[in-house]
C-alpha cells in the first residue's frame, strides 16, 4: 500500500524572519539585510573582488594598523586615522589585487598569520623580544604612574593640613568679629537654662585653639546649666588630653567653688562631673589629682566626688593607675576617702599596685606620737578585707605590728582578726605542703 504524501502549497512561502516578526519589522529586517548586501555587490564590482575576499582584505589591513600602532606607540587616533586611510585605498583595482596576491606569501610569527612583510615581522619580533627596552634608548619606563600620582597628593594634602593647624594655633590675633560673636555667645551661655546651643559652640570643638575663643565666653559667669550641657559637648568630641584640659580649667574651679560655698553640690555640676567620668583618664588628671596635690581639697569634697566614683563603672586599668598615683601623695583626708573607694570596687589589682598601697600605709608606722584618724582606718580595713590573699606572709605580719601601734577601738580589732586568720591559714597550708614532702 502505497504512502499517501499530502502536500500543502503556500504555507512556507515565506522566510522564517517574515513569519516570526510583524509585518513592518520583517519588512525593516529585509530592508537592511538587502541595503547591506547592495552595497557589498557595488563595492565588489567597483574593486573587481569577491564580498568575502573584501572582507578578509579589510580585517588584514585593521590587523596591520594595529600593529604599527603597538609597535611605534602611536596613539589609539592615530591607529584610527591609518585604518580610514586603509579603508579609502580599497576602491583602487591594482592595491586590491595586490593583496589578494600577498595572500599566499603572508608571514607566520608565533604560529598565527598575520599577513606582514619582511620588515614588519623583523620589528614585531623585536618588540616581542626581552632586550626590547634595552635596545631602544628613546622608550623610557620612567615616568608618573597613577598610584605615585595617589601618593603625591595624599602627601600634599597632609602637608596643607598641618600647616592649617600649626597657623590655627599658632595665631594669637583672634579677629575683631570673632571676638564679638564669641562675647555675646558669653551672654547666651550666662542665662541659659534649656534648649538648643548657638552654632558658634557646638563648632568649638572641632576648633584647635577652642580654649582661647572659650574664654571670650567669660566660663566663670555661666549658669549651672550651661556647664552642664558644655561639659557633655565638650567631653563627647574631644580626645584624653583635650577633655583634661577642660575638666582642669572650666570644670574643676566651678565645683570646688560651689562647693566650698554652699557645702554642697549643685544638681548640674554632680552630672557634669558623671559626664566627664566617661573618659577616665580626664577625670581623674583633670579633676582628682590636682585637687590631691594642692592640698585644698576637705574631706567633704572629696566624699561628693568620691559619690560619683563609688556610682560609676570605671575600667580596671585607670582604677588601677589611679591608685598607684594617689598612694604616691602625702597622706591627707582626700586621698585616703579616694583611696578607700577605689578599694571598695574589688578590682583583680596588679600587684605593684597592691605594694604601693601598702607602702602607703606602712609609712605611719614610725609616728607613734600623731594618732590616725577613723578615716584612715577604715580605708587599712577595706585594703586588709579584699587583699588579704595577695599579701605575703611577712606584709601581713608588718601590717599586725601597724595596727597595734596605730589602733582604733572599733576598727583595729577586726583587722587583727582578719590578719591572724590569714597568717595561720597560710602557715597551716605550709605544713601540709612539708608533711607531702
Amino acid at each position: 500500500m502505497k504512502a499517501t504524501s499530502v502536500t500543502r502549497k503556500g504555507i512556507h512561502d515565506k522566510s522564517l524572519v517574515e513569519e516570526l516578526l510583524p509585518d513592518n519589522v520583517a519588512a525593516g529586517v529585509k530592508r537592511k539585510q538587502s541595503k547591506k548586501r547592495r552595497r557589498l555587490e557595488e563595492r565588489s564590482e567597483e574593486g573587481g573582488l569577491e564580498p568575502e575576499a573584501q572582507l578578509v582584505a579589510f580585517q588584514q589591513r585593521y590587523e596591520i594598523a594595529d600593529e604599527e600602532r603597538k609597535s611605534k606607540k602611536q596613539p589609539f587616533v592615530e591607529g584610527i586615522s591609518s585604518i580610514g586611510s586603509a579603508l579609502d585605498s580599497a576602491s583602487s583595482d591594482e592595491e586590491e589585487e595586490e593583496d589578494m596576491r600577498s595572500l599566499g606569501s603572508r608571514s607566520v610569527v608565533g604560529g598565527e598569520d598575520y599577513g606582514l612583510t619582511e620588515e614588519e615581522e623583523r620589528c614585531l619580533q623585536l618588540f616581542e623580544s626581552e632586550n626590547y627596552l634595552k635596545k631602544d634608548e628613546s622608550f623610557s619606563t620612567e615616568g608618573p604612574t597613577l598610584a605615585s600620582l595617589i601618593l603625591q597628593r595624599m602627601e600634599e594634602f597632609e602637608a596643607s593640613k598641618r600647616g592649617e593647624n600649626q597657623s590655627l594655633s599658632h595665631s594669637s590675633a583672634v579677629p575683631p568679629n570673632v571676638r564679638e560673636l564669641y562675647c555675646k555667645v558669653g551672654d547666651v551661655l550666662k542665662h541659659y537654662h534649656s534648649g538648643k546651643l548657638p552654632k558658634a559652640v557646638k563648632m568649638l570643638p572641632s576648633v584647635a585653639s577652642w580654649y582661647q575663643l572659650l574664654s571670650y565666653t567669660r566660663p566663670s559667669e555661666w549658669s549651672t546649666a550651661s556647664v552642664y550641657v558644655m561639659t557633655k559637648l565638650f567631653i563627647a568630641n574631644l580626645k584624653s588630653n583635650e577633655a583634661q584640659r577642660f575638666c582642669s580649667w572650666i570644670l574643676l574651679p566651678r565645683v570646688h567653688e560651689e562647693i566650698m560655698k554652699r557645702k554642697k553640690l549643685n544638681f548640674h555640676f554632680y552630672q557634669a562631673l558623671k559626664k566627664a567620668l566617661f573618659k577616665p583618664e580626664a577625670f581623674f588628671k583633670g579633676i582628682i589629682f590636682p585637687l590631691c596635690e594642692s592640698g585644698e581639697c576637705t574631706a567633704r569634697e572629696a566624699t561628693i566626688l568620691g559619690s560619683i566614683l563609688l556610682k560609676s563603672s570605671i575600667p580596671v586599668l585607670h582604677s588601677a593607675s589611679c591608685l598607684l598615683k594617689l598612694s604616691s601623695f602625702l597622706y591627707s583626708p582626700a586621698v585616703v576617702i579616694f583611696i578607700r573607694i577605689l578599694l571598695e570596687k574589688k578590682y583583680a589589682l596588679p600587684s605593684k599596685v597592691i605594694d604601693s598601697v601598702y607602702q602607703f600605709f606602712l609609712s605611719k608606722q614610725s609616728e607613734k606620737s600623731q594618732s590616725m584618724p577613723v578615716l584612715w582606718h577604715h580605708a587599712l580595713l577595706v585594703f586588709v578585707r579584699f587583699y588579704h590573699e595577695t599579701l605575703t606572709v611577712e606584709q601581713r605580719k608588718q601590717l599586725r605590728t601597724l595596727v597595734t601601734r596605730q589602733s582604733h577601738p572599733g576598727v583595729t580589732p577586726e583587722i587583727k582578726s582578719i590578719l591572724s586568720a590569714s597568717v595561720s591559714s597560710l602557715d597551716n597550708v605550709n605544713n601540709r605542703d612539708v608533711m607531702n614532702l
